[in-house]
């Protein structure tokens, strides 16, 4: 075995023994320290004015109001025989860039499911949209983005993310001085021999990074590295970086399409695919009109809603609802599923909800438009929580229904008493404290009695081969 590597020099006097190396971005390499407990960004070799540099940069993060977020706060500099700081470190997680190398030992599909599926990729896209909509709404933006700056649960049940480097967050940056990971940075800040930078960090250039990482844990394909890039001469590759050539999914340009990766039909909806595309074409050099994070957050929310889970339990894959009821990793076919939708209670409730929530409502003539869409599997529970129903953000269990043949089973969550409408017949104060069963028509209406308090109706429908 080799000789420990210890880490001295630490402004509390601790040393520490590294373990391994876990990532590296644009500025600096990551290692893993003995114990599980903390990580070690190693930023090169020491000198005078980096090391102030670091120390401002250091002070400047802990102040910033970040702590709630899931990101690394530095803990402590390195002056002594490699110039770094201590961060705090996840323990049981690995970085986002595991997720896109298939492991060649196993068959693929089975390392698609192994490694959570579509399902957890997106919740992990979710989670990462949701703190960095929430750093910009601070006037914070995170800068060096990369597949290895970002952490994420190894359990393929949970999602929970971790950005690990924190040391570039900042409310902006002078021209040509932003670091970045060469692959995941926007046209503007990029600096070469052949190309100026024209921009620091802002917040578009967070969003242009964060959609050529989430379109590459989709795909498995980098959105600007296609068949003519990958294939063509070295000079190609930086051309293609700045927004020269087309990306792959390109909606008129085909040359630089891919036959590698995940097809987009599997792994991208439609709106999903609207995002990247005003991202990747107009947004290239318009970059106010790139998706914003906020935004990205709503639709991979909904994209959520529409993942169903193949019945075959040799499978149980998850994808992306389609008429066609066929699972497309085993090629099952689903003789039915759920669809169900939340509709707003308007006509009834204007003066309540107004006064109630300070809500202007100008137009109460949408009673029928769809608030959101959420896809049920057969003969599994599909939870409903507060915030579906109600005009705040609570999380609190509702109830949870679940589909068959030709039945529909509701259970409530310390709820009692709702009023049901099933083939046009009230039912009054129903106790779903257990559970109830109705037999099922063309569609299901749920609501509660205390109207003051919920504004929505759900409608549930089956929706068969």
């Amino acid at each position: 075995m080799g000789k420990e590597k210890i880490i001295t020099g630490t402004s509390s006097g601790a040393n520490y023994a590294i373990e391994k190396e876990i990532g590296r971005g644009g500025q600096g390499r990551v290692f893993s320290i003995k114990g599980g407990k903390y990580a070690f960004k190693l930023i090169g070799r020491k000198t005078s004015l980096k090391a102030q540099l670091l120390k401002r940069k250091i002070s400047y993060i802990k102040t910033r109001p970040v702590d709630d977020l899931p990101i690394s706060i530095p803990l402590e500099q390195v002056d002594g025989n490699a110039l770094g700081y201590i961060m705090e470190m996840a323990t049981d997680m690995i970085s986002v860039e595991s997720l896109i190398k298939p492991n060649p030992k196993i068959d693929f599909t089975l390392w698609w499911s192994e490694t959570g599926g579509l399902k957890k990729r997106i919740l992990i896209l979710k989670g990462i949209a949701d703190t960095l909509s929430k750093l910009h709404s601070r006037g914070l933006v995170y800068g060096d983005f990369s597949l290895s700056n970002i952490f994420v649960s190894n359990d393929k049940d949970y999602s929970e993310i971790f950005f690990i480097d924190s040391d570039n967050i900042t409310h902006d940056s002078k021209v040509g001085t932003a670091v970045y990971t060469p692959g995941y940075a926007a046209p503007e800040i990029i600096q070469t021999d052949s190309h100026q930078a024209t921009s620091g960090y802002d917040t578009y250039t967070d969003d242009f990074s964060f959609a050529i990482l989430a379109y590459q844990l989709l795909t498995l394909n980098h959105p600007f590295i296609g068949d003519y890039v990958d294939e063509g001469e070295p000079e190609l590759e930086e051309k293609a970086y700045l927004g020269k050539i087309p990306w792959v999914s390109h909606s008129s340009e085909n040359v630089n399409t891919t036959k590698s990766g995940i097809p987009t039909s599997l792994t991208i909806s439609k709106k999903m695919m609207d995002a990247f595309r005003q991202t990747f074409e107009k947004g290239i050099t318009q970059k106010t009109i790139r998706t914003s994070s906020l935004k990205w957050h709503e639709i991979l929310s909904g994209a959520l809603d529409a993942i169903i889970e193949c019945n075959n339990t040799l499978c149980e894959q998850d994808f992306f609802f389609s008429k066609d009821l066929l699972c497309p990793f085993c090629k099952e076919q689903m003789k039915f599923v759920g669809m169900a939708r939340i509709h707003p209670l308007i006509k009834k409730m204007k003066d309540e909800i107004k006064y109630g929530f300070s809500v202007n409502l100008e137009d109460v003539q949408n009673i029928g438009e769809v608030l959101s869409t959420k896809i049920m599997n057969p003969h599994k529970y599909l939870v409903f929580n507060e915030n579906d129903f109600l005009l705040n953000s609570s999380n609190r269990q509702l109830f949870k229904v679940k589909l068959e043949s030709n039945s529909v089973h509701i259970k409530g969550v310390d709820l009692k008493h709702i009023s049901i409408i099933s083939n046009k017949k009230y039912k009054k104060d129903v106790d779903i404290s257990n559970e109830i069963k109705v037999n099922l028509t063309d569609d299901f209406v749920l609501f509660f009695d205390d109207l003051n308090k919920y504004q929505r109706i759900l409608k549930l429908k089956k929706y068969s081969k």
